[in-house]
C-alpha cells in the first residue's frame, strides 16, 4: 500500500494499535435500529447534516464491535473527509484497492466492518460499495453522509434493495439532559434548561460548550460550513450572494407561509432559481418544507409551504433576536421533533390554520397547535379555533396544544383539547423516539 495511504488508514484507526480513541458521549441506545442492522448483509447508511454526530455513532458503533469480541484488524475506518482522500476523489479504484489490499494483507479475513465516513465525497462511492455488496459477501458497509439528494439519487440507482438508512438530528430534549449530565431534573430546573435548548439547539459540540458567545460562533461557523461545502461548492454556484440572502430571509421566517413567486420578488431572484437554492438546502439538510395536507397530491404541491430549520440554535446565531422570536422557534422545535418520530407531517388550513397535522396510512391521526403563551385572550381564541377545525376535518377526538409553560384540559364540541408545556411534551416523545420508524427503511 502507498505509504501515505497507510499513514492515513493507520491515524483514522487507533484501535489497531490498542490507542484510545474519543467516542463521545454514549448515544448509540437512542437508535436501537442501527445495532440490529450490524449482523445483516445490507449496508447502512446514517445520513443527517454536519456537525449532528453521525461520526461519534460510527465510533461508537466500532466501540460496540470491539467488546462484542469483534476482532481490531476486522474493522477498517475511511473518514473521506481527510485531504489526501479528497485530492483522489476522482481515482475509481480507490476504495476497491484500499479494501482488497487491506484484505490480503490480513488474510482474507471471513468478515470486515468497512466504514466509511462522508461517503459522497467520493465521485465513484456507489460504483465501488455496489462491487464490494456484490463480490466480498463478507464485509459489511456502514456509510454516512450529508448531501441528501447526492446519495438518494445513487443509491437509488445503484443500490436499490441493498441497504438500510436511518436520518441522524441534532440532540433531542431528553439526549440534550443526558449530554448536561441532569437526565431527571425538578420542574423549574428542567424548565430552565429547555430555555437553553430552545435557545442554542442540539449540536452536541453545542451543548457541552459552557460559554454563551463561543455556542453561538460555533453556530454560525457551522452554518456557513453547511452553506459553502454542502450547497454552494457540490452544486458549483457562481452567485454566493443570491444564496447566502435566499437562506437568511429563509432561516429568517421560519414557521411563515411563503411560495416561490413572493420570494422571488421580495430578494428580485427568478423563480426557478428560487426553487433550486430551496432543494439545495434541503439536500443539505439545513431545511425543511412542510406542505399543507390535502388529499390531492397536486394541490399539496400546488399550495403555499412552511418551512423551517434543522435547529433552533442555528436559527438563533444566525438571523433574529431570540427574546423576540419564542414562539418561532418553538414552532420550529415541535416541528423537528415531529419529524424525527413520524415520516408525515402537514400542516393543515381551511378558514383556520392549525400547525401540525399527523397521517398514518391514509388518515390524519394527529393534530398539534404551538404557541408561545395561552395567556392572552385572543391568542387562545385563534389556537383553539385552529385546532378545533382541524379535529373536526379529520375526525379527531383529541388534540394537542404546546406552550412554552402552560397546562390545561379543554373540552369543547364533545372534543379533548390537551395543553401542554414544551418540556413534558418533548420527554414524552423522547419515549418513543428510540423507535425510529420512518427512519429505518429497506430500498
Amino acid at each position: 500500500m502507498d505509504p501515505k495511504l497507510q499513514i492515513a488508514l493507520e491515524s483514522q484507526n487507533p484501535w489497531w494499535f490498542s490507542k484510545q480513541y474519543d467516542a463521545g458521549i454514549h448515544r448509540l441506545s437512542q437508535f436501537p435500529k442501527i445495532l440490529s442492522y450490524l449482523d445483516t448483509e445490507e449496508i447502512l447508511l446514517l445520513t443527517g447534516a454536519r456537525r449532528t454526530g453521525k461520526s461519534t455513532l460510527v465510533y461508537q458503533i466500532i466501540e460496540f464491535l470491539l467488546k462484542r469480541g469483534v476482532p481490531m484488524e476486522e474493522i477498517l475506518y475511511i473518514n473521506l473527509d481527510e485531504p489526501l482522500f479528497i485530492s483522489m476523489a476522482d481515482d475509481p479504484a480507490l476504495i476497491s484497492g484500499l479494501v482488497e489490499e487491506y484484505l490480503v494483507s490480513h488474510g482474507n479475513p471471513e468478515r470486515l466492518y468497512l466504514c466509511i465516513d462522508e461517503v459522497q465525497n467520493y465521485h465513484y462511492w456507489p460504483y465501488a460499495i455496489k462491487t464490494l455488496y456484490d463480490t466480498k459477501r463478507g464485509v459489511k458497509c456502514i456509510l454516512t453522509g450529508s448531501t441528501s439528494s447526492t446519495l438518494q439519487k445513487d443509491i437509488s440507482a445503484r443500490l436499490s434493495g441493498r441497504y438500510f438508512s436511518c436520518a441522524i438530528y441534532p440532540l433531542s430534549f431528553p439526549e440534550f439532559l443526558q449530554f448536561r449530565g441532569n437526565s431527571e431534573l425538578p420542574l423549574i430546573e428542567m424548565r430552565q434548561y429547555f430555555s437553553s435548548y430552545l435557545k442554542y439547539g442540539g449540536y452536541p459540540r453545542v451543548v457541552l460548550e459552557e460559554n454563551c458567545d463561543l455556542k453561538l460562533q460555533i453556530l454560525k461557523n457551522y452554518y456557513e460550513t453547511i452553506y459553502l461545502k454542502d450547497i454552494i461548492l457540490p452544486n458549483r454556484l457562481r452567485n454566493n450572494s443570491d444564496v447566502v440572502n435566499l437562506l437568511y430571509y429563509l432561516i429568517s421566517n421560519v414557521g411563515n407561509l411563503y411560495s416561490y413567486n413572493n420570494i422571488a420578488d421580495a430578494l428580485h431572484i427568478a423563480v426557478n432559481t428560487v426553487r433550486e437554492y430551496i432543494e439545495y438546502a434541503e439536500d443539505a439538510y439545513l431545511l425543511y418544507t412542510l406542505m399543507k395536507f390535502d388529499y390531492s397530491v397536486k394541490k399539496q404541491i400546488a399550495n403555499p409551504k412552511k418551512i423551517y430549520a434543522l435547529d433552533t440554535g442555528l436559527v438563533n446565531a444566525v438571523s433574529f433576536a431570540f427574546s423576540e422570536n419564542r414562539g418561532k422557534l418553538l414552532e420550529n422545535l415541535v416541528f423537528l421533533t415531529l419529524k424525527r418520530n413520524y415520516s408525515e407531517v402537514f400542516y393543515h388550513k381551511e378558514k383556520y390554520e392549525c400547525d401540525f397535522v399527523i397521517k398514518e396510512g391514509l388518515a390524519i391521526i394527529k393534530a398539534f397547535q404551538v404557541t408561545q403563551s395561552l395567556k392572552n385572550p385572543e391568542t387562545k381564541k385563534r389556537e383553539v379555533r385552529g385546532l378545533n377545525e382541524a379535529m373536526g376535518a379529520y375526525g379527531l377526538e383529541e388534540g394537542i396544544i404546546i406552550t412554552e409553560e402552560e397546562s390545561d384540559t379543554l373540552v369543547i364540541d364533545g372534543k379533548t383539547i390537551h395543553i401542554m408545556p414544551a418540556c413534558d411534551w418533548l420527554m414524552t416523545m423522547g419515549e418513543h423516539q428510540n423507535e425510529f420508524p420512518e427512519h429505518s427503511e429497506v430500498v
